[in-house]
């Protein structure tokens, strides 16, 4: 038997509320499990003591899940997610609801993504809950000083099927509040190009993130002129607005919006790599690995 895995970062609005009522409604088949690299913080009602204090068995730590990389640079690392893991789906298949519980803000952007993945993978039937958020979506400008056949390049387009290498369009400074499915919107030209579906967020170092992408894109525009713009800008129109734009890699293709100006941006760095979604764990294995010695285990 398999019950649910839920995740949950106590940065988030509401997030005593949410925990409270999984833990209402699971009733004793609930465990809330820290897999935080270090269990303490300044938010009292969140640090180990309280939370072992209130919730007593209920509760447990696994630095075994831990991300060795959360207060440096680089991507996630987990301590050991084969015996983390492998001992998250035991729990499951024995009739558990676990709650995953860390501390960051964007599920995306957050190693608690990482491992529910991780579980999923190792175990397909299980029911991962996601985080309830307001749907945001983002937009942002490809420098006209890169050209749009240079972006074009860079990527997989409209109508094409995933080739399997992955995306990223980075970024500095803090990275958005958005999840996996949401909208990466694309403006070259002052012209909205279309969109990508979001996979995750990787944390590049101290100040760059990259919005990771497939495959997936869809070729739509409004009827506006966008100024260009540095960073990222949350979609500030409804979707209802959105039309089919067949013309996209037309440089000079206009919305129907005002008159065409300048775009005031600055050059945007994307990179493609060569593999397709890979969490390296601290020695070394790759997310292939992991689920085939969580296979042999299970």
């Amino acid at each position: 038997m398999s019950n649910k895995l839920y995740t949950l970062g106590y940065a988030q609005p509401n997030a005593k509320e949410r925990l409270e009522q999984i833990m209402s409604e699971c009733g004793s088949l609930a465990t809330i499990v820290d897999i935080r690299e270090y269990p303490h913080t300044s938010y009292a009602l969140w640090d180990q003591a309280n939370l072992v204090r209130y919730w007593g068995d209920r509760y447990v730590w696994k630095q075994s899940l831990g991300n060795i990389n959360y207060a440096r640079t680089g991507p996630v690392i987990l301590r050991d997610p084969v015996t983390g893991i492998g001992w998250l789906v035991q729990q499951l298949q024995s009739g558990q609801n676990l709650i995953l519980l860390c501390g960051c803000k964007v599920y995306a952007a957050c190693h608690r993504k990482h491992v529910a993945d991780l579980v999923k993978a190792a175990m397909p039937d299980v029911e991962v809950v996601g985080e309830v958020t307001q749907s945001r979506d983002v937009v942002v400008t490809v420098p006209k000083s890169f050209g749009l056949d240079a972006w074009i390049d860079e990527g997989d387009p409209v109508g094409a099927e995933w080739s399997g290498e992955e995306w990223h369009y980075y970024l500095g400074g803090n990275p958005p509040d958005i999840q996996p499915g949401s909208r990466v919107y694309v403006v070259y030209n002052g012209t909205l190009r279309g969109y990508s579906p979001l996979v995750r967020i990787d944390r590049i170092d101290a100040y760059r993130y990259g919005l990771v992408r497939h495959g997936g894109a869809v070729a739509v525009t409004i009827p506006e002129y966008i100024q260009g713009f540095r960073g990222f800008r949350y979609r500030w129109w409804n979707r209802d607005l959105e039309i089919p734009f067949p013309d996209w890699q037309n440089p000079d293709a206009k919305s129907s919006g005002r008159p065409q100006e300048i775009a005031l941006t600055i050059p945007v760095a994307k990179v493609k790599q060569n593999v397709p979604v890979d969490y390296w764990t601290r020695d070394g294995q790759t997310q292939a690995k992991i689920a085939s010695a969580l296979k042999s285990k299970f």
